[in-house]
């Protein structure tokens, strides 16, 4: 019975080329779109899923008005979450952090690498697995935190 629908399925696609190729290219279009959109909403609304205080944690965004267009930036004024902490008083904590990308040398060899700087109470709000160690330096000016691996 199966073998008999594909045979006459093939058939139709043989007879009908132009009008099967139209369809057939549409629902794929339209799955690969589908797919899509599922990806970036599940993206979208997990981001912090691993977080454990993901249900209190928000982002700050700036728009900036350049003429006619509006942009969205992550990026806000250096001076805003001193500001907002004390101004605003249902923040529990507020922390920043700014991607710089560098080169640095260790003896003979020389690494590219991304730097997150932070403030010190980056880990009261964001629990990320870090070497015991680090937790005791962590509260002076200029540490450096190594991610732990695994």
């Amino acid at each position: 019975m199966l073998k008999s629908y594909l045979l006459i399925g093939f058939r139709n696609v043989m007879r009908n080329g132009a009008t099967s190729f139209i369809n057939i290219f549409g629902l794929a279009v339209g799955v690969a779109a589908t797919i899509t959109i599922f990806i970036f909403a599940d993206q979208f609304f997990h981001t912090d899923d691993s977080q454990q205080k993901s249900d209190r944690i928000y982002e700050i965004t700036s728009v900036v008005n350049a003429g006619k267009k509006m942009t969205t930036l992550s990026e806000t004024p250096y001076l805003l979450a001193p500001a907002m902490k004390e101004e605003i008083p249902g923040i529990e904590e507020i922390t920043r952090f700014k991607i710089h990308s560098g080169a640095f040398r260790f003896q003979d060899k020389v690494f590219s690498e991304s730097f997150y700087f932070t403030d010190n109470n980056f880990f009261k709000v964001f629990n990320y697995p870090l070497l015991k160690a680090v937790h005791m330096f962590w509260n002076r000016h200029k540490t450096l935190c190594l991610p732990k691996d695994g």
